[in-house]
């Protein structure tokens, strides 16, 4: 039987060494590992939306100048917008008017509960009251800002105009 030279051991342990380190190399650094990226990693304009996980992304990770905020006519459906899309605030109030006089009008608040201030509001009555009957209704601007008037007029030239109950619907624009 040989001999081992005394040297040998000292190199299988220098083996084992270098072997180890190269392996690590080979798997990569541990900053890297379980696929971790940073941006520095990624070059500018490589990543595109489809390589982008569905629902990944919130809100604080996309700029918002970069998204088109604006929805034009082409885009919308007919008939598929209500007031609660576009109004400033809708409803409908129920009252009775009562009787009118000739030539007079009168009102009753309702409120909005919303700052009117600068807004439109257009008031629909049942065709019944407005047009078979000479009387006019509007809303008119009331001295507290989150309400209007409903104003109710008689246009006729002479005779009482009796109003019935009703419920007028309402819209406010901005």
């Amino acid at each position: 039987m040989s001999q081992r030279p005394s040297y040998l051991p000292k190199a299988a342990h220098l083996a084992v060494a270098l072997s180890a380190v190269a392996l690590v190399v080979a798997l990569g650094v541990p900053g890297h590992a379980g696929g971790v990226l940073t941006g520095k990693d990624i070059k500018n304009g490589t990543i595109s939306g489809k390589d982008i996980k569905d629902d990944a992304l919130k809100g604080s990770d996309v700029l918002e100048s970069s998204l088109a905020l604006s929805v034009g006519g082409a885009q919308v459906q007919d008939h598929s917008l209500t007031a609660a899309d576009y109004a400033l605030a809708s409803g409908q109030k129920a009252f009775t008017f009562g009787d009118i006089a000739a030539g007079f009008c009168t009102y009753t608040n309702v409120p909005a509960g919303v700052d009117l201030t600068g807004a439109v509001v257009e008031v629909m009555a049942p065709v019944a009251v407005e047009f078979s009957q000479g009387i006019e209704v509007y809303a008119q601007v009331s001295t507290v800002a989150t309400a209007f008037n409903l104003v109710a007029c008689n246009r006729k030239s002479s005779g009482l105009v009796n109003v019935p109950a009703s419920t007028f619907t309402w819209i406010a624009l901005r």
